[in-house]
């Protein structure tokens, strides 16, 4: 097997943290690079990984991985010394809009990650891509030391991967928020809905989501539709409006009802 090259993980967020992480439980000590001092010496402290504040220190021999936001990804990439081979964790920013003569890979790994949540690496997809072909195969080895779901993907197919994840994920998320906080105006436990919840991704893990869409909307139960809107108000009345109307325009329709 090649040999694995050194690992600088550049930024301190949640993402890198977890990286970070999976590296160790594969015997791999990454350093991280990142501007925050205490941030920093949190990751020394907590997963005991050698930190730096400066780019300018990055050697030829070490691989980058840019765990920071889309928006800083050309500025990290300027900062960091010509020939070092760079990956960046986005899967929105395209790679033809960065510098053509600079070796640039993605290594993107398709999850939600929050720092205190455990991970098991070997279940999360991992999207490669490069514009050098050499890099491409560096990036593939290194994704399949922590993880068993490792493919190519162009930047477009990456972006409607992430587009995609963003309504599954974020946007999920955000209605389990409101229903939270419309349960706790009534004086009720979010815990009644858990079962419901596993329920519903249970069955989206076997069955097409299209195939088990429930609910007043898909029975176009107008009358029920009234009253929940008439109890709503602000954003809420809006959201729940809106995913109504795309639910009835759904044409695939299931028979079982909640």
């Amino acid at each position: 097997m090649k040999e694995i090259p050194k690992i600088a993980i550049v930024g301190t967020g949640n993402v890198a943290f977890h990286l970070t992480h999976f590296f160790i439980e594969e015997g791999i000590i990454p350093s991280v690079f990142g501007r925050n001092k205490p941030t920093l010496l949190a990751f020394e402290k907590e997963l005991n990984v050698p930190t730096n504040q400066e780019l300018s220190a990055l050697t030829l021999d070490t691989l980058v991985l840019l765990c920071v936001s889309d928006q800083a990804i050309p500025e990290i990439i300027d900062r960091v010394p010509n020939g070092v081979r760079i990956a960046y964790t986005s899967g929105s920013t395209d790679l033809r809009s960065l510098p053509k003569d600079r070796v640039l890979g993605v290594f993107y790994p398709l999850q939600t990650f929050s720092k205190g949540v455990e991970l098991d690496a070997r279940e999360i997809p991992f999207f490669i891509e490069s514009n050098d072909a050499e890099f491409e195969k560096e990036l593939l080895t290194l994704a399949r030391i922590i993880s068993n779901i490792v493919h190519k993907a162009s930047s477009m197919d990456r972006y409607h991967l992430h587009l995609a994840a963003v309504m599954s994920n974020n946007f999920v998320n955000h209605l389990f928020h409101l229903s939270e906080k419309y349960l706790q105006e009534h004086q009720l436990s979010f815990d009644y809905l858990k079962p419901l919840i596993r329920e519903t991704i249970r069955k989206a893990g076997f069955i097409s989501p299209s195939l088990i869409q429930t609910g007043p909307a898909i029975r176009n139960d107008h009358e029920i539709i009234a009253k929940h809107l008439a109890s709503l108000s602000g954003s809420e009345k809006e959201v729940y409006a809106v995913l109504t109307r795309s639910i009835q325009n759904t044409k695939e329709k299931n028979q079982d009802e909640l």
